[in-house]
Protein backbone atom coordinates (compact mmCIF):
# COMPACT_ATOMS: atom_id res chain seq x y z
CA UNK A 1 0.00 0.00 0.00
CA UNK A 2 2.95 2.22 -0.46
CA UNK A 3 2.30 5.73 -1.80
CA UNK A 4 -1.39 5.68 -0.52
CA UNK A 5 -2.84 8.93 0.77
CA UNK A 6 -3.49 8.13 4.46
CA UNK A 7 -7.67 9.21 4.11
CA UNK A 8 -8.34 7.25 1.28
CA UNK A 9 -6.70 3.96 3.67
CA UNK A 10 -8.72 4.96 5.83
CA UNK A 11 -11.79 4.91 3.39
CA UNK A 12 -10.76 1.26 2.82
CA UNK A 13 -10.42 0.15 6.34
CA UNK A 14 -14.11 2.06 6.64
CA UNK A 15 -15.26 -0.35 3.69
CA UNK A 16 -13.91 -3.55 5.21
CA UNK A 17 -16.34 -3.30 8.34
CA UNK A 18 -19.35 -4.59 7.46
CA UNK A 19 -20.90 -5.48 11.37
CA UNK A 20 -21.65 -3.36 13.81
CA UNK A 21 -19.74 -5.68 16.66
CA UNK A 22 -16.15 -4.83 14.24
CA UNK A 23 -17.01 -0.97 14.40
CA UNK A 24 -17.82 -1.38 18.08
CA UNK A 25 -14.51 -3.32 18.35
CA UNK A 26 -12.48 -0.92 16.65
CA UNK A 27 -13.93 2.00 17.99
CA UNK A 28 -13.37 1.14 21.75
CA UNK A 29 -9.48 0.22 20.20
CA UNK A 30 -9.15 4.04 19.04
CA UNK A 31 -10.32 5.06 22.48
CA UNK A 32 -13.98 6.26 22.12
CA UNK A 33 -16.67 5.88 24.08
CA UNK A 34 -19.60 4.01 23.38
CA UNK A 35 -22.15 6.81 23.04
CA UNK A 36 -20.03 8.05 19.71
CA UNK A 37 -19.62 4.39 18.65
CA UNK A 38 -23.20 3.84 18.65
CA UNK A 39 -24.12 7.19 16.42
CA UNK A 40 -21.64 6.30 14.17
CA UNK A 41 -22.96 3.08 13.65
CA UNK A 42 -26.55 4.74 13.36
CA UNK A 43 -25.00 6.90 10.83
CA UNK A 44 -24.39 4.10 8.42
CA UNK A 45 -27.86 2.50 8.86
CA UNK A 46 -29.17 6.09 8.18
CA UNK A 47 -27.27 6.12 4.81
CA UNK A 48 -28.90 2.62 3.99
CA UNK A 49 -25.77 0.59 5.83
CA UNK A 50 -22.44 2.26 4.11
CA UNK A 51 -19.34 3.46 5.75
CA UNK A 52 -19.48 7.06 5.79
CA UNK A 53 -19.82 6.76 9.89
CA UNK A 54 -17.33 4.41 10.19
CA UNK A 55 -14.77 6.72 8.05
CA UNK A 56 -16.09 9.81 10.11
CA UNK A 57 -15.04 7.97 13.79
CA UNK A 58 -11.75 7.17 11.54
CA UNK A 59 -11.39 10.57 10.59
CA UNK A 60 -12.19 11.79 14.01
CA UNK A 61 -9.40 9.41 15.96
CA UNK A 62 -6.56 10.84 13.25
CA UNK A 63 -7.36 14.32 14.60
CA UNK A 64 -6.01 13.53 17.50
CA UNK A 65 -2.76 11.85 15.86
CA UNK A 66 0.21 12.83 14.59
CA UNK A 67 1.51 12.33 10.67
CA UNK A 68 4.31 10.73 12.41
CA UNK A 69 2.81 8.31 14.30
CA UNK A 70 -0.58 7.56 12.72
CA UNK A 71 -0.32 4.81 10.87
CA UNK A 72 1.90 2.80 13.53
CA UNK A 73 -1.42 4.10 15.97
CA UNK A 74 -4.03 2.38 13.37
CA UNK A 75 -1.63 -0.60 12.81
CA UNK A 76 -1.48 -1.18 16.91
CA UNK A 77 -5.68 -0.01 17.36
CA UNK A 78 -6.63 -2.64 14.63
CA UNK A 79 -4.17 -5.36 15.99
CA UNK A 80 -6.17 -4.99 19.34
CA UNK A 81 -9.42 -4.73 17.81
CA UNK A 82 -8.82 -8.72 16.48
CA UNK A 83 -7.83 -7.25 12.65
CA UNK A 84 -4.86 -8.44 12.43
CA UNK A 85 -5.82 -9.05 8.19
CA UNK A 86 -6.75 -6.05 8.01
CA UNK A 87 -3.08 -4.74 9.80
CA UNK A 88 -1.12 -6.61 7.34
CA UNK A 89 -2.81 -5.54 4.61
CA UNK A 90 -3.00 -1.90 4.78
CA UNK A 91 -0.03 -1.21 7.10
CA UNK A 92 2.28 -3.77 7.07
CA UNK A 93 5.66 -3.27 8.31
CA UNK A 94 8.49 -4.67 6.74
CA UNK A 95 10.98 -6.73 8.50
CA UNK A 96 14.68 -5.30 8.00
CA UNK A 97 17.23 -7.74 6.59
CA UNK A 98 20.69 -8.41 7.69
CA UNK A 99 23.11 -9.02 5.43
CA UNK A 100 22.52 -12.38 5.02
CA UNK A 101 18.71 -13.35 4.93
CA UNK A 102 16.91 -14.21 8.18
CA UNK A 103 15.72 -17.78 8.21
CA UNK A 104 11.68 -17.61 7.83
CA UNK A 105 10.98 -18.91 10.68
CA UNK A 106 12.87 -16.81 12.80
CA UNK A 107 11.31 -13.74 10.71
CA UNK A 108 8.41 -15.09 11.55
CA UNK A 109 8.59 -15.11 15.64
CA UNK A 110 10.46 -11.95 14.95
CA UNK A 111 6.86 -10.60 13.57
CA UNK A 112 5.19 -12.43 16.31
CA UNK A 113 6.85 -10.94 18.72
CA UNK A 114 6.97 -7.17 17.10
CA UNK A 115 2.52 -7.08 16.97
CA UNK A 116 2.70 -9.09 20.59
CA UNK A 117 4.46 -5.54 21.57
CA UNK A 118 2.85 -3.02 19.41
CA UNK A 119 -0.43 -4.38 21.13
CA UNK A 120 1.04 -4.83 24.56
CA UNK A 121 2.79 -1.20 24.92
CA UNK A 122 0.60 0.97 22.05
CA UNK A 123 -1.44 2.20 24.81
CA UNK A 124 -0.69 2.12 28.25
CA UNK A 125 -2.56 2.72 31.11
CA UNK A 126 -3.01 6.26 33.05
CA UNK A 127 -4.41 5.45 36.31
CA UNK A 128 -3.24 2.34 38.59
CA UNK A 129 -7.02 1.94 39.90
CA UNK A 130 -8.94 2.55 36.46
CA UNK A 131 -8.35 -0.36 33.92
CA UNK A 132 -10.35 1.64 31.07
CA UNK A 133 -8.21 4.98 31.17
CA UNK A 134 -5.62 4.04 28.60
CA UNK A 135 -3.76 6.15 25.91
CA UNK A 136 -0.70 6.19 23.26
CA UNK A 137 2.24 5.54 24.91
CA UNK A 138 3.75 7.81 22.34
CA UNK A 139 1.47 10.80 22.52
CA UNK A 140 2.32 11.01 26.56
CA UNK A 141 5.84 9.44 26.31
CA UNK A 142 8.45 12.34 28.23
CA UNK A 143 12.09 11.26 28.22
CA UNK A 144 13.86 10.84 31.13
CA UNK A 145 17.01 12.46 32.46
CA UNK A 146 19.27 9.64 32.48
CA UNK A 147 22.64 9.34 34.26
CA UNK A 148 25.12 6.73 32.71
CA UNK A 149 28.04 5.71 34.57
CA UNK A 150 30.30 2.51 35.33
CA UNK A 151 30.27 1.47 39.00
CA UNK A 152 32.75 3.38 40.74
CA UNK A 153 32.89 6.29 38.26
CA UNK A 154 31.66 9.89 37.74
CA UNK A 155 28.23 10.05 36.37
CA UNK A 156 27.46 11.89 33.33
CA UNK A 157 24.15 12.91 31.70
CA UNK A 158 22.76 11.05 28.36
CA UNK A 159 19.62 10.94 26.29
CA UNK A 160 17.22 8.12 24.88
CA UNK A 161 19.36 8.54 21.44
CA UNK A 162 22.47 7.92 23.15
CA UNK A 163 21.94 5.66 25.22
CA UNK A 164 21.91 2.79 22.33
CA UNK A 165 24.69 4.82 20.39
CA UNK A 166 26.80 3.71 23.95
CA UNK A 167 25.64 0.08 24.04
CA UNK A 168 27.23 -0.45 20.48
CA UNK A 169 30.73 1.56 21.62
CA UNK A 170 33.38 -0.33 22.87
CA UNK A 171 34.72 1.29 25.76
CA UNK A 172 37.93 0.34 27.91
CA UNK A 173 36.34 -2.34 29.27
CA UNK A 174 34.70 -3.46 26.15
CA UNK A 175 31.22 -3.69 24.76
CA UNK A 176 28.43 -3.55 26.96
CA UNK A 177 26.48 -6.35 27.37
CA UNK A 178 24.18 -5.43 30.29
CA UNK A 179 22.71 -2.24 31.58
CA UNK A 180 21.20 -1.73 35.11
CA UNK A 181 18.25 0.87 35.58
CA UNK A 182 18.19 2.38 39.01
CA UNK A 183 16.15 4.96 40.50
CA UNK A 184 12.94 5.37 42.72
CA UNK A 185 9.84 3.92 42.33
CA UNK A 186 7.09 5.90 40.10
CA UNK A 187 9.97 7.38 38.30
CA UNK A 188 9.34 5.87 34.54
CA UNK A 189 11.92 2.95 34.62
CA UNK A 190 9.07 0.14 33.40
CA UNK A 191 7.49 3.38 31.06
CA UNK A 192 11.28 3.34 29.57
CA UNK A 193 11.37 -0.07 28.63
CA UNK A 194 7.93 0.13 26.92
CA UNK A 195 9.06 2.71 24.97
CA UNK A 196 12.08 0.94 23.88
CA UNK A 197 10.25 -2.36 23.17
CA UNK A 198 7.50 -0.48 21.22
CA UNK A 199 10.11 1.94 19.22
CA UNK A 200 11.86 -1.96 17.93
CA UNK A 201 8.39 -3.32 17.40
CA UNK A 202 7.54 -0.24 15.09
CA UNK A 203 10.53 0.39 13.31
Amino acid sequence: MANVDFDDLLKEIAKALHKDSDIDDLGKALGFGQGEIGRKIAQNDKQGGNYMGTLDLLRMWRKGQTRSTEKAALRSALLEAGFDNLADQYLSTPVPGDDEPMPSEIMKLREQLKRRYRKKFGQIKTSPVDSQSRTWLQHIYVSLVLMLGFEGEKEEPIDYDGLFKFIKTDTSKGFVTRLAFIGEAGVGKSTLFAKIALDWAED
